[in-house]
Parts: structure tokens; sequence; C-alpha cells
């Protein structure tokens, strides 16, 4: 099958097909889409991955072996201000010259638009909800970018006659905007089995004692959706009882002397706290692995949190949000992590010590959760569950 894949990317996850000598301009990055369009191309697929790239001013067009890579340009400023009209216009002209058979486009935004555009058959996976997204910037400078973005969102789900949501969370928002006789397939995101093998030795060895309980989040942005100022009283709540905690962030605006760092350090609630920013996987997944003992998920609103997966998938116990959107169905409601409040710092506080003092509850939960990630969150099943999908669309798109 020749599949185009369009979304934000990784040049790491496509670089086997690529020539070396080829040079690559930065371009919008998330790993899990590079990863598919991997992972599709290892089981013998055609694949064209369409992405865009601030840095770029006429689209490029990259070939390698049975891979290309379209990069089209991106404004940096204001374009949802005309719904991505110059982006989709790029896209949808890369899609259309195209020999795809199927786009699956992620996201409902200036991806899926151009797809629904191109008249190539498409799938549209919606990685969020564009009924609430914008809600969390409200009385700030970036809520007219966040409503533009989800009026369009709104929209392009009506159009799309295929669609797939990460959770059954995203799944019930899009049949408020669709209505119920809309057929929307669940596709959970995958994580790969690299962090399965290293959560299974973290399960199988003796617990470690360290000397400093470590809690950890990754988190990106300081805004209110992420909660963050929640998770940093928690912390210090925990932290009065438990003087050799630590709490590592990740992410962001959480970088020494960021935002995050600055508003912790003006409120006295930066003893204990390390601010490490964004690092790439190969930095924070063996950082994860060896030295956290607990991941802290404060964020208000998540369709299918990729941190607490691959925390789940190392063998970390988690503690999330209990209306979190979709973090309840992500840690099968509360049977494979801690569910609590996370707009109470005292409640965060209380699930922390929970961790601490019952490492056998501790363990038991990270155990369930490894258990339940492995049967359905591995990207092998991701993967055929979208091979499913593209040949539900081919078989239903008009002739």
């Amino acid at each position: 099958m020749n599949i185009g894949i369009a979304g934000p990317s990784s040049w790491p996850e496509l670089a086997p097909w690529i020539s070396s000598n080829v040079s690559l301009p930065p371009i919008s990055t998330f790993p899990l889409i590079g990863r598919l369009a991997a992972l599709l191309r290892k089981r013998g697929h055609k694949i064209t991955v369409f992405t865009t790239s601030t840095e770029v001013s006429c689209p490029q067009l990259i070939q390698g072996d049975q891979m290309k890579v379209w990069i089209t340009p991106m404004r940096q400023k204001r374009a949802a201000y005309n719904f991505y009209a110059k982006e989709v216009a790029f896209l949808s002209e890369a899609m259309r010259s195209s020999d795809c058979e199927i786009i699956h486009a992620h996201w409902c935004y200036e991806f899926a638009s151009a797809a629904l555009n191109s008249g190539v058959p498409s799938l549209i996976t919606s990685h969020d909800n564009p009924n609430e997204e914008h809600r969390f910037s409200c009385w700030t400078r970036a809520y007219p970018f966040w409503f533009l973005r989800c009026f369009l969102g709104r929209r392009i789900l009506c159009r799309a006659p295929f669609v797939t949501a990460v959770s059954p969370y995203v799944q019930d928002n899009i049949h408020k905007i669709t209505g119920r006789h809309s057929r929307v397939r669940v596709i959970p995101n995958g994580i790969q089995q690299a962090l399965f093998s290293g959560g299974r030795s973290r399960l199988d060895a003796l617990p470690i004692k360290r000397s400093n309980f470590t809690i950890a989040s990754v988190l990106e942005g300081f805004g209110r959706r992420k909660n963050a100022r929640a998770a940093l009283k928690g912390f210090s709540l925990f932290r009065s009882q438990f003087p050799q905690s630590l709490y590592v962030l990740f992410g962001g605006d959480y970088q020494q002397e960021g935002p995050a760092h600055n508003w912790a350090r003006d409120n006295g609630l930066d003893a204990g706290v390390l601010f490490r920013g964004r690092q790439s996987q190969d930095v924070f997944h063996p950082f994860l692995l060896d030295q956290v003992d607990v991941l802290l998920h404060p964020s208000l609103l998540e369709s299918h949190p990729m941190a607490i997966i691959e925390a789940m998938a190392l063998g970390i116990p988690v503690v999330g949000g209990i209306d979190s959107g979709g973090v309840p169905f992500t840690l099968n409601h509360g049977e494979a992590g801690l569910l609590v409040d996370v707009r109470s710092p005292e409640a965060i506080a209380k699930a922390l010590i929970k961790v601490y003092q019952d490492p056998h509850t501790a363990r038991s939960f990270a155990k369930k959760a490894w258990i339940f990630a492995k049967e359905n969150f591995a990207e092998e099943i991701m993967v055929d569950r979208y091979l499913m999908a593209y040949e539900e669309v081919l078989i239903g798109a008009p002739s």
C-alpha cells in the first residue's frame, strides 16, 4: 500500500530510509507520527510523509528508499487567523501530486483540512478535543488563536467521513460535534517495545532503595491547563514530611530560569525541585527508568497522554487527574494508577505519601499498568488497527 502520513514528524525515526548526504531542515515535531511512518515502512509499505517547517519558504521533496518527505512552509505567527489557508494550499497540492492511495492526517486542523481538500481518500485521527482546548486560554492573548483553531477543528470533524480518536474521551466529544450517527473508531497511541522491555526488567528487580525519593512530571507549557502550580504546591506539602525528596520537571517552560522556575522561586516552592526543560527521549527515558519513583501528571485535560503511557511501559507508578479527560481511560479507571483531584495540592500530596509509604501498593499499580499498556498501547497493536482502518477507508471511499 502507498500511504501518506500527514502531521508533525521526527527525523530520527525517518532517517534510516533517507540518505545521510541530504540536508534536513527543522520540521514540526511529534515523534509518534514519525514512528508510525517508520513502522509502516518496515512492514513493506511505501510511505510519503507530509509535514511543515517554519524554516522553508517553498515546498521541498526529499526522496528516500520507498520513503518520501514533503516539507511545506508554515508561518510562525497568525496562521490560524485565516484557518491555515496558505499552509493547507501547499499541503493539499503536495498530496494531490503524490501517488498515495490514502492520506492519514493527524490532528483535526491544517493537516486534516489539506487531506480532505486533496481528493485522496483520507483518515483523520483526532488527538485532542476541539470542544474544550480553547477554554484554557480564556482571558489570555492566546485565546483568539485557540478559538479559531478549535472552530476549524469542529468544522473538519463534521466534514470528515472517516475519523479515529485516541481515547473514548475524544470519541465522545467528537460525537457531541458530529452527532451520534457518525462512526468514530478508538485507536489509542502506541509505545515502542524497548520501553516495555525496560519496564519488565524494572518490575522483575528487587525494590531499589534510593536516598532521594524522586517524583517527575513531563509537561509542555506553564499555563493553566498543565496545572503545574498545584503540583508544585502539592510537592511542597509532601516534602515538608520527607525533606530528602526531589521533584524533576521536564518540558517547555520548565528549564532553569524559565517561567515555571521563576514562579516557583518567587513563591518559595523551588526547594528540592530540578528544572530540566526539554530533553530528548534518549535522555529522559533512561532517567525515568533508573531514577524516578513516581510520575505525577497534574494536567487538567489530556486526551491520551504519551508521558503517562511511557511511564506505564517503564513500570513506574502514576498519579493522574480523576477528571482530566482521557487520563482515567489511560490508567484503566484507577486500576493502573492513582486518580486524584489534581486541582487540590492536598490531594496530590496525599497520593504521593501513599506511594512513598506503601511500596507494595505502588508496585502493584505499576505492574497492573505495565500489563494494561502492553495489552492496549503497544505500537504494533496501534499499527494493526490503523491498517484495518485504512482498508475500511479504501473500501468505503467513492471510486
